[in-house]
């Protein structure tokens, strides 16, 4: 994602959630350096139809939005979006990656499950509702044991001792 794509990532992200995310926040991820990836629409590569935000910490990652435009939905194309997200969180020296997902938001919850996501908590009224109400957020979390080069080869003899 660029600045550039920002006026398409917003109608994508408007359209898709009833409570986007504003422009500033997509501003300040990509200052961030977070880890943020479009997919255009595949005939003439003119506008995006899906985005997804991923910050990297000390020990976890956090997937902080994935969204589809409504049009494409249903055709794999958030699955091979979380799956590249996954795949960039595998790649540092993570274990775990965490994500929040509104209580009511099945569809999302069957995708992230399907691909070995958890349950471990619930944050309360995290997400704003219709009518001024607020909603749960479930938190996920996928182990993923990734473990950073460290430059010792374990068949060498670096290695002291024996088992």
């Amino acid at each position: 994602m660029y600045y550039e794509d920002l006026d398409s990532v917003m109608h994508v992200e408007m359209a898709a959630n009833e409570f986007g995310w504003a422009r500033r926040t997509f501003v300040d991820s990509l200052r961030e350096n977070y880890e943020c990836w479009v997919i255009d629409e595949p005939y003439t590569r003119a506008y995006t139809i899906a985005h997804a935000v991923l910050g990297v910490g000390v020990d976890s990652a956090e997937l902080f939005n994935i969204s589809v435009a409504p049009d494409y939905q249903g055709r794999g194309i958030g699955r091979r979006l979380l799956n590249h997200m996954l795949e960039l969180a595998r790649s540092h020296p993570v274990s775990s990656v965490f994500l929040e997902v509104r209580r009511s938001n099945n569809r999302a919850i069957d995708l992230y499950e399907s691909t070995g996501f958890e349950q471990v908590g619930t944050r309360k009224d995290y997400y704003k509702a219709l009518g001024g109400a607020r909603e749960d957020a479930r938190v996920l979390r996928l182990p993923i044991f990734t473990q950073p080069d460290d430059g010792l080869d374990l068949g060498s003899s670096d290695v002291i001792g024996s088992f």
